[in-house]
C-alpha cells in the first residue's frame, strides 16, 4: 500500500496502464458536469494531474457530492506519484470516513507528502502526533 515508501530505497513505481482504475470506471458519469466529464476522461487516460482534481472534486464536494471515501480511493492512485494527494489522503483519515478517524495512517500519508516536499504536511504530521502521542511520529523529519 505505501509504494512511496519503496520510492525511499530507489524503487519507483509509477502510474501505468497495469495499475487499476477500476474505481474510476465505477464512476457514473451520467450525471456529473461537463467539465467532470472531461476531468473523468483524461483520468481514464492514466493522467495524474485529472485523477488528482477529480479526487479533490470530490473531497470538496465542487460539481459532486461530498465524499471522502471516493476521494479517498481515487487518490490512492497516486499513493507514490504526488505530495498533493499524500497530504489530502492524510487529511480524509485524519477526519475519518464515516466518522472515524485513522491517525496511524494519517501519519503515514503525512510522512509520504513531506518526503515529496510538502512542507505544511510535517505541521500536521507533528498535529495528529500530538493527539495520538506517538514518539515515532513525533520525532519524525526532525533531522530534516
Amino acid at each position: 500500500m505505501f509504494k512511496w515508501l519503496s520510492s525511499l530505497f530507489g524503487d519507483s513505481d509509477t502510474l501505468s496502464e497495469s495499475d487499476d482504475l477500476e474505481i474510476l470506471k465505477s464512476i457514473d458519469t451520467d450525471t456529473l458536469p461537463n467539465d467532470l466529464k472531461h476531468m473523468h476522461s483524461k483520468a481514464l487516460d492514466y493522467d495524474p494531474l485529472a485523477i488528482f482534481r477529480l479526487g479533490l472534486s470530490y473531497y470538496n464536494g465542487r460539481g459532486v457530492d461530498q465524499d471522502y471515501d471516493l476521494a479517498y480511493k481515487i487518490m490512492m492512485l497516486l499513493v507514490n506519484e504526488d505530495a498533493d494527494a499524500e497530504y489530502y489522503m492524510g487529511e480524509i483519515c485524519r477526519q475519518g470516513i464515516k466518522g472515524k478517524p485513522d491517525y496511524a495512517q494519517a501519519c503515514c500519508h503525512y510522512a509520504a507528502a513531506m518526503h515529496f516536499g510538502m512542507p505544511q504536511a510535517k505541521v500536521r504530521l507533528k498535529e495528529v502526533a500530538n493527539i495520538t502521542g506517538d514518539e515515532f511520529w513525533l520525532t519524525w523529519g526532525d533531522e530534516k
